[in-house]
């Protein structure tokens, strides 16, 4: 753990610096805006988006699990 917290520390300002301007450099203007999504769909309406994609990935998780189709191993 400690390894990772190094990691972390190195590479925040190195991130910050070189990954995140090319990144920004390479996006569409229409992707670069920052979203709020309960601006957009309410709290309610972001609460069971965002419920429903974690079910979604849930489903998506035991499906996997039984056919091995995206397992690495």
């Amino acid at each position: 753990m400690w390894m990772a917290a190094l990691g972390i520390v190195v590479m925040t300002p190195v991130s910050r610096l070189f990954i995140v301007p090319f990144v920004r450099g390479i996006l569409p203007k229409s992707m670069q805006e920052m979203v709020f999504l309960p601006d957009i769909l309410g709290y309610t309406g972001a609460v069971v988006l965002m419920l429903l994609f974690l079910l979604l990935w849930y489903i998506f998780v035991k499906w996997n699990e039984k056919t091995g189709k995206f397992s690495a191993l």
